[in-house]
């Protein structure tokens, strides 16, 4: 089976370029698709896009933490640490990381699965 995990560091509620991109490889190179978002109030947590794509919106325990520098970057890694938690286990074939803040979760895998990772920067 081939899985491929996409990650991105916003709510994926508008990202068009995801979509079309997931949806475009979906048909022709996996399985089944992942994309791993961040949660917030007003959407779901689990949305099945299709029948090989699937969108999982990480919780963060830390979120109501307030907003300054330290404990943007303890919400950060606690982002980064469930979504590795979450998806370990899954024969996880390529991670896509969609910007610069999703790579070190890409690097996790690398290194203590390897697994291939794309760097996609939209930027």
């Amino acid at each position: 089976m081939s899985i491929n995990l996409h990650i991105v560091l916003n709510n994926f509620r508008n990202d068009s370029r995801v979509l079309k991109e997931t949806k475009s490889i979906a048909s022709k190179y996996f399985d089944k698709i992942y994309i791993a978002a961040l949660w917030e109030d007003g959407i779901d947590e689990n949305e099945l896009l299709d029948n090989k794509r699937e969108v999982w919106r990480v919780r963060l325990r830390s979120r109501g933490l307030p907003k300054n520098l330290f404990f943007q970057v303890f919400k950060y890694f606690e982002w980064i640490i469930k979504i590795y938690i979450r998806f370990r286990k899954e024969p996880i074939s390529v991670v896509h990381c969609h910007d610069l803040s999703a790579l070190p979760v890409g690097a996790l895998f690398k290194f203590l699965k390897k697994t291939k990772v794309i760097y996609d920067a939209h930027e």
